[in-house]
């Protein structure tokens, strides 16, 4: 820790930029500059007031600082953002800043970070808002270059619901990247935020000058680009679509050096194809990323949501989140049995009515009639109703009024141990009806942790994935449920948190000490599970976890071992395959070879050359590790093993064959032409 001095009050060393001693919890004395973080965290807790205590600064941007703050009173974590000295005096500045306030003050939905309040100062521009625990989008790319295909998609899929509520309340956000993309450490959704630059009409005034250029010139949209005024959502598909190309290729499909070539090639350059940088990608998927990055807006999805369903429906395999299990009554587009509309009073009216209580009686009898109401949805099948009564509860439970605040979170915890209401909110959470999933989602979110221990009792009874997937998702699956599914004597329990760990947006650390753990699970299948979310997850995570399992005892769960290492790509893993084709049993030395054709690296070619020396004088005869060490080698990079292949083509008999047979087969399905 770099020192800049001692506390004058306790006398320790503290940190060059601590704004309290960590010793005695002390403010240390502001620096010189009017712009000093400690001067501007002290005039942000006198602005607060009583009962909020600024912690330390945790970010900063073009225009604004942002401080974690505790919130005694409610005894929990905030965030402020302040508008920087510096740009205090900017009207465009200033401006900007109201104008964020304004627009993510009028949103609710749960993958868009609200603002809570916006205190009143003539000396200090600032909002407050949730502090999220976790990381940006950005950082984990910069950690782990491109993702797994499924969290991939899922992520798009939180952005697109929260763009599509931000749409539908007449909000373009125009700054969609993953700076821009919050990854909660908890539950792994993503969370839109920065509305700054946003177009939201309905507020009243603007924040840029006709021909200014707003977005960030790697995500911009062509029309963007070309300065524009008149844009509409399908500009933040495009971004989105620029930040889905990033999660899957590792890098954006256009890149320059200055921002006025980026814009140029948005508006002109065609777009380069996924597949280039990541073979893998399945061709739906590169056609949706096409029609989403189209430079004619009206050639673009209509909506993020269809681009979002349009990515799921490419993966080309069910995704936990639109589960078809038929504990459910399937439902057709005009079934709206499950969220039918009902004669009750609107949520609207109801959060409203709790909230302007004006005292205590007042507000039991409306917690008794909204419990009323409850039991009425549960009887009634209405997951709608029961979504909506819940928020409006958890609205009321967040009442700066300590007494109305503790009679509506009692209200809300009677409904979290309601074991039947929990399960109605699950079953809604796998409706087809629009915002279903949203919406009971938020409801068992604002109902933790009580909630949770029932989801949890619930997905074990009824062995569940999806259901375990929803636990991850509200925050219900901590680090003790996760290890104790995956130590659970049955081999069904443990693989429902394998299965949903193929899709889980969580740390790739929290997955790996996970997924480790279940491959100690006694029975194999759950072993051999693992390491198939390995291979599907590829990376580090595949290359740590299949050199454990090649260690197993039990020869599919080796095999799936190897499988794994070969999806890793990292060329770290040869000299384990190279052992395994030299020595292992014949299908350990072709799942071996396999592997090695799928690291497509040029250090692989040498354990497949060595393989295949012995063949040369028995070229009457082949085996199947021939074949797969000849499909291996056509795998590879083209540099590194054409001119093997072609020695081996040129030889008569069965191995000359097979050899040319794998040339033939070489040549990849085309990407799709734009």
């Amino acid at each position: 820790m770099a020192t800049t001095g001692f506390c004058s009050a306790c006398g320790k060393a503290v940190g060059a930029d601590a704004l309290r001693c960590a010793q005695c919890g002390a403010w240390l004395p502001p620096g010189d500059g009017w712009d000093d973080a400690r001067a501007l965290a002290r005039e942000l807790e006198t602005m607060l007031g009583a009962g909020y205590e600024v912690v330390d600064e945790i970010g900063r941007g073009g225009f604004a600082r942002v401080f974690r703050v505790r919130d005694v009173t409610l005894d929990r974590w905030l965030a402020a953002k302040v508008i920087a000295p510096d740009f205090t005096g900017s009207p465009n500045a200033a401006a900007r800043f109201r104008h964020e306030a304004l627009t993510v003050a009028q949103l609710s939905h749960p993958n868009i970070v609200p603002i809570y309040f916006v205190p009143a100062s003539p000396k200090l521009a600032c909002y407050v808002m949730p502090l999220v625990s976790g990381e940006s989008l950005a950082s984990r790319l910069r950690r782990e270059g491109a993702l797994p295909l499924t969290v991939a998609v899922g992520i798009a899929q939180d952005v697109a619901a929260a763009l599509d509520a931000a749409h539908a309340a007449g909000v373009v956000h125009r700054d969609v990247k993953p700076d821009n993309i919050l990854l909660e450490v908890r539950t792994g959704r993503a969370l839109l935020t920065d509305f700054g630059i946003a177009r939201a009409p309905h507020i009243g005034g603007r924040v840029s000058t006709t021909g200014q250029v707003l977005g960030t010139p790697h995500y911009i949209a062509p029309e963007q680009a070309a300065g524009e005024r008149e844009i509409d959502g399908r500009t933040d598909v495009y971004a989105l679509g620029v930040v889905v190309f990033e999660m899957m290729a590792g890098r954006t499909p256009f890149d320059a050096p200055a921002a006025q070539a980026l814009y140029a090639l948005h508006l002109a350059a065609p777009c380069p194809s996924v597949r280039q940088w990541r073979p893998d990608v399945p061709p739906a998927i590169e056609e949706a990323l096409f029609l989403a990055l189209a430079k004619d807006r009206d050639a673009r999805f209509a909506t993020a949501g269809a681009f979002a369903a349009a990515l799921l429906t490419g993966l080309g395999r069910r995704s936990l989140r639109t589960s078809s299990a038929t504990v459910v009554e399937r439902v057709g587009p005009g079934d709206v049995g499950l969220f039918r509309a009902t004669t009750s009073t609107p949520v609207a009216d109801v959060r409203a009515a709790l909230r302007d209580a004006a005292d205590l009686g007042a507000l039991r009898d409306l917690l008794a009639g909204a419990r009323a109401g409850l039991a009425e949805a549960v009887a009634g099948r209405d997951g709608r109703r029961v979504a909506e009564t819940v928020g409006a509860l958890a609205a009321a439970a967040r009442d700066p009024r300590p007494a109305f605040r503790q009679e509506a979170s009692a209200a809300l915890w009677a409904c979290a141990t309601d074991a039947a209401l929990v399960e109605l909110l699950a079953q809604a959470w796998l409706s087809p009806a629009p915002g279903a999933q949203t919406a009971a989602e938020a409801a068992l979110s604002a109902m933790m942790p009580e909630a949770g221990a029932v989801l949890l009792a619930l997905t074990r009874r009824e062995r569940r994935s999806d259901w375990l997937l929803l636990a991850d998702r509200t925050g219900a699956l901590g680090e003790a449920e996760a290890l104790a599914l995956v130590s659970d004597a049955s081999a069904g329990v443990a693989e429902l948190l394998v299965s949903v760990l193929a899709e889980s947006q969580r740390s790739p650390e929290v997955i790996e000490r996970w997924l480790g753990a279940a491959l100690r699970h006694p029975h194999a299948q759950v072993r051999r599970a693992v390491l198939a979310v390995a291979e599907q997850r590829g990376g580090g995570l595949a290359e740590r976890l299949g050199r454990v399992g090649l260690r197993d005892r039990d020869e599919g769960v080796r095999l799936a071992a190897l499988d794994a290492l070969g999806s890793s790509r990292r060329k770290e893993v040869v000299s384990e395959l190279a052992s395994v084709l030299e020595g292992g049993g014949e299908p350990e030395q072709r799942g071996a070879a396999e592997a090695l054709g799928r690291l497509g690296v040029a250090e692989a070619l040498g354990p497949l050359r060595k393989a295949l020396a012995g063949r040369r004088l028995l070229s009457f005869r082949t085996s199947p590790l021939d074949e797969a060490a000849l499909r291996a080698m056509a795998s590879l990079p083209e540099e590194a093993a054409a001119a093997e292949l072609h020695s081996l083509a040129a030889r008569s008999g069965p191995l000359g064959r097979l050899a040319r047979d794998a040339i033939a087969r070489k040549t990849p399905e085309p990407p799709i032409s734009r």
